[in-house]
């Protein structure tokens, strides 16, 4: 089945379609090698970097489904994505020391909007923060 065929939306042509696929691991493996230098503190730095992974492994995700790649192979993509989000929440609450600092939600709630999201997760319960806190016997 050509390009044309495959995508689900009109506007994506395919030579933007190839250009992305090449530039987007790109720029993530840019973020992961270090700390955003937009920032006034490495832990800043961090936040902003991780941030950007996540929304950036999103928009992949998004792409690739507009692009009509097959929804099985798209799990593997959204497991990346709630891991990105995952670490940069991770990285905020650190940062800003606020264990119940909520980063990216925003892209949590495009993702249920897919058609094929698994939205039982709406009613799991949050997953508590690992404790930093650590008794000596």
């Amino acid at each position: 089945m050509s390009f044309s065929e495959r995508r689900r939306q009109e506007f994506l042509s395919e030579q933007h379609w190839l250009q992305e696929v090449v530039d987007i691991p790109e720029v993530i493996s840019m973020h992961a090698s270090g700390p955003s230098g937009a920032a006034d503190s490495e832990a800043e730095g961090w936040t902003l970097s991780l941030q950007s992974i996540a929304r950036i492994r999103y928009e992949y995700l998004s792409l690739k489904y507009t692009a009509g790649e097959p929804i099985d192979s798209l799990r593997a993509d959204l497991e990346a994505v709630v891991t990105a989000r995952e670490t940069a929440t991770e990285q905020l609450r650190q940062y800003e020391r606020n264990p119940n600092a909520i980063g990216l939600d925003r892209i949590v709630r495009r993702l249920l909007c897919m058609p094929w999201a698994d939205r039982s997760v709406l009613s799991a319960p949050p997953a508590r923060p690992p404790s930093t806190n650590r008794s000596v016997a």
